[in-house]
């Protein structure tokens, strides 16, 4: 990078924001009206008449210069004085945010005229440096900043990354300025004999990104681009990625968009900063001893475990899955994981594994305690419902926990209860259970259910018949409590101070038994009205989680109307969730993860 290039870019820039005035200057003072004096002949010191009328210009011109330059700079506020998207102006007509590491806010007008710049992180605030922007024409403005950040090294030929969000309700009008300012990023990386890859979005009015950014200090754009990459694999969690830059969030981001993604990419994300696609699969194949070409079901994409850039490394040799994070800055083996397929383990006696296990030899019993050799809480799920024959999303009340070197693995397809245990090293059925509605227990190869768990009503089609039979909506509902019990729901909820209790026929859907119970003592003494309400906090429970409500099940809100919070509880696949959300203001209180 040409540092001396850089600088004179961004004094030309800065020369630009400074308004050209002089002949409006010229011009003021040639107006200039007064009392004619009448001057008498005589000798007259030239040199004193020379300063006289120099000095005379010059208040002439301060003092027009005083009087034009206020006119245009009325209005105008600081960028420190400025909140994002706000000016005094009132002429907003579209904010774009530049997020690199620093993030930087620009406000224009209908012209594309510079209203006020904001540096939004401690990054942005070196970058914008003394450069007063407002006044400019956007084009120079970006150009300006982008060339403080190449100056500043933020930006070089291994960090190419920028994201562009353009926030206006015309989305044809943000569409128009999110292809011109890529262009003339690409245009000033150029110059200079660099490739940017610039990642575009446009944004509208949305509450739940709002409150992202403000909750982990990120701009608005980031927090859109996180959210959609977090959608894209909800193995990934918003808090890990937050603090992350946008090269690191747009690496993770190429192996996971999808077809119908917001955020558009022009130009190639450099990779020169770490060790390769290519140097990540030999670090993994020289640990697990195995050649390449006896590889199969080869998958390799960047991934983040806890802030460090990480490959996984996911193939098959045989009937063994190894699964691998390599480092993608120094190469290190993180972690290195292998286990049989239900068939190689099932295959032979069935008491094989048993016996492995209790054998006093076994190189498996050398490194029972090394953990990083077993299985993942995922993929013992995956094989117990793979060995049922059911899909995730069948499956419901799903409880997995590890115990003394295996995993206990509980669910439910419709009224059928399923027990497994899943050896932790090897992923092969230990034991397994099912149970249908009349507690008949089957064991080993059991027969197929006697009824079908098809022809049962769903539990959110329980609790809308009660709401129903209640004359209440779903919104109006708090608490709400769905189980399953013995050919029937219990369905549970509260309206205000009404406690409803409802007994369902989980085939047909009626109403078998109902109670309804008010406490006027406790409904004259809280007022409720204040409250968010159950959907908000669950929204705020969910994006906290950086989370969307398709993403979990068992999703539980009860409100603790004596503490004034809302409890709420879910689970994805691989974790439970419980949130405490303050019924009021809507403060998360208490986050757990388990």
């Amino acid at each position: 990078m040409k540092n001396g290039n850089w600088d004179e870019k961004i004094r030309t820039a800065y020369d630009h924001a400074t308004p050209d005035v002089l002949d409006r200057i010229l011009s003021a003072c040639e107006e200039q009206k007064g009392n004619v004096i009448p001057m008498t002949a005589g000798k007259h010191n030239k040199k004193r008449t020379v300063s006289i009328v120099s000095a005379a210009a010059a208040v002439c011109i301060l003092f027009s210069a005083a009087m034009i330059w206020q006119p245009w700079n009325v209005g105008t506020v600081q960028p420190e004085n400025v909140q994002p998207g706000v000016s005094q102006t009132g002429n907003v007509d579209s904010i774009i945010t530049l997020d690199v590491n620093p993030s930087i806010s620009i406000d224009i007008d209908q012209e594309e005229t510079v209203v006020a710049v904001q540096a939004l992180n401690d990054d942005a605030e070196k970058v914008i440096g003394d450069m007063d922007l407002q006044g400019t024409d956007l084009d120079v403005t970006v150009n300006a900043l982008i060339g403080s950040m190449l100056k500043n090294g933020y930006l070089d030929e291994a960090k190419n990354s920028i994201l562009v969000t353009v926030e206006n309700d015309d989305q044809a009008r943000g569409d128009e300025l999110k292809t011109q300012i890529t262009n003339d990023i690409k245009k000033a990386f150029s110059e200079d004999g660099l490739e940017a890859a610039v990642l575009s979005q446009t944004l509208t009015e949305d509450e739940e990104i709002d409150a992202l950014a403000q909750q982990y200090g990120i701009s608005k754009g980031k927090a859109a681009f996180i959210r959609e990459l977090v959608g894209n694999d909800t193995t990934l969690t918003f808090e890990s990625l937050a603090p992350l830059s946008v090269q690191e969030i747009a690496l993770l981001y190429a192996s996971r968009q999808s077809d119908d993604s917001a955020v558009t990419q022009s130009g190639a994300v450099n990779e020169s900063s770490y060790i390769g696609v290519e140097a990540a699969k030999k670090a993994a194949f020289d640990h697990a001893g195995v050649s390449e070409s006896d590889v199969t079901k080869l998958e390799v994409e960047y991934d983040n475990d806890d802030g460090v850039m990480v490959y996984e490394v996911d193939f098959h040799v045989g009937t063994t899955e190894y699964d691998y994070e390599i480092d993608a800055k120094t190469g290190k083996v993180l972690k290195a994981e292998k286990e049989k397929d239900d068939d190689m383990a099932n295959a032979g006696s069935g008491n094989t594994s048993s016996g492995n296990s209790s054998s006093g030899n076994s190189s498996s019993g050398n490194s029972s305690s090394n953990t990083s050799s077993y299985i993942s809480r995922d993929t013992a799920l995956q094989k117990a419902l793979a060995h049922a024959g059911v899909s995730a999303s069948q499956a419901v009340d799903v409880d997995v926990e590890f115990d003394d070197g295996h995993y206990d693995v509980d669910f439910r397809v419709g009224s059928t209860e399923y027990d497994y245990e899943i050896n932790a090293k090897t992923g092969a059925v230990i034991r397994y259970e099912k149970d249908v509605d009349d507690d008949r227990q089957h064991t080993g190869t059991s027969s197929s259910s006697s009824s079908s768990s098809s022809s049962y009503i769903s539990k959110d089609e329980a609790k809308q018949k009660a709401f129903s039979h209640a004359g209440v909506s779903a919104s109006q509902a708090s608490g709400v409590k769905v189980e399953w019990d013995d050919g029937h729901y219990d369905v549970e909820f509260c309206v205000g101070s009404t406690e409803y209790d409802y007994e369902i026929n989980a085939k047909t859907g009626a109403v078998i038994r109902y109670e309804k119970d008010t406490d006027d003592d406790h409904h004259s003494t809280t007022n409720t009205s204040s409250y968010i309400g159950r959907d908000a906090a669950k929204q705020k429970a969910l994006s906290h989680a950086g989370l969307k409500e398709s993403d979990v099940y068992e999703l539980e809100v009860e409100l603790d109307e004596e503490d004034g919070i809302y409890e709420v509880s879910f689970e994805t696949k691989s974790y439970e969730y419980e949130y405490e959300v303050q019924a009021t203001t809507g403060k998360i209180l208490k986050a757990e993860k388990d």
